[in-house]
């Protein structure tokens, strides 16, 4: 689900996801194999605040982005079930239609989780 309104001249999105992956298969290196059949639920909640900005990026107005997505899997084992990510971005808006490739964002991301796990990523992508 997605829940989205404007507010003090800043753009709000809420949203939530439930999903269910499976896996089974086997792996192996010399003589070691193992067999392996994982069943979870997977849980994602996050808001984000974006506002445009003056700029412009080949001819296309901009906009930053500041997301906050909690990650929570249940079921088997998993050596982190439980991450958050902290988001910054800064790129053009996407078209209305959704028919032209001209959302461009360059993005950095910190996450951490529950098992002594952090990093940083750096992002750019494109919406199409």
């Amino acid at each position: 689900s997605s829940y989205r309104w404007s507010m003090q001249n800043l753009d709000w999105e809420l949203g939530n996801m439930v999903g269910y992956t499976q896996t089974s298969g086997a792996i192996g290196a010399d003589d070691l194999e193992i067999d392996y059949d994982l069943q979870n639920t997977v849980m994602r909640n996050g808001i984000s605040i974006s506002k445009p900005t003056s700029r412009r990026i080949f001819g296309d107005k901009t906009t930053w982005k500041l997301s906050l997505v909690n990650t929570q899997i249940f079921g088997d084992d998993v050596f982190i079930d439980n991450y958050t990510d902290v988001a910054f971005s800064f790129g053009t808006v996407a078209s209305k239609n959704g028919l032209n490739w001209d959302s461009v964002r360059l993005g950095l991301t910190y996450t951490f989780a529950n098992e002594d796990y952090d990093g940083f990523r750096l992002n750019l992508g494109y919406q199409f």
